[in-house]
């Protein structure tokens, strides 16, 4: 039976990274790790983690080097489905407005959903 595929959101790789042993460091565990479903992710996720984790303030929590940020930003990479597409690839949605930094890459007009073909 093929694996569940399970998008995980910015703050469980956050939430992961700042405690190993808490829920979240449990859910990173499970897909990583022991394989339990299947970690999604995409270029703009990627880029979200990379912005998010590399924040003074979070860097501070998480308590990692810029070196060991960076090879667990690999290490997803390296290690989780990555979507194909990029930033073009979205059309934008107002609804969501919080994510429209990540989502509109870099712009504050509105959030994005995947475009559905044709």
């Amino acid at each position: 039976m093929p694996l569940v595929r399970a998008v995980l959101d910015t703050s469980v790789y956050v939430s992961a990274l700042i405690s190993a042993n808490g829920p979240a460091g449990k859910v990173f565990e499970a897909g990583f790790r022991l394989k339990v479903f299947r970690p999604v992710t995409s270029p703009a996720m990627l880029d979200e983690l990379i912005d998010v984790i590399a924040r003074p303030e979070k860097m501070r929590l998480i308590d990692r080097t810029l070196t060991e940020l960076a090879t667990f930003h690999l290490f997803v990479k390296q290690n989780a489905e990555l979507l194909p597409g990029d930033y073009q690839d979205l059309e934008l949605a107002p609804t969501d407005v919080k994510d429209n930094p990540v989502a509109g890459g870099g712009s504050r007009r509105a959030g994005a959903v995947p475009r559905r073909p044709g």
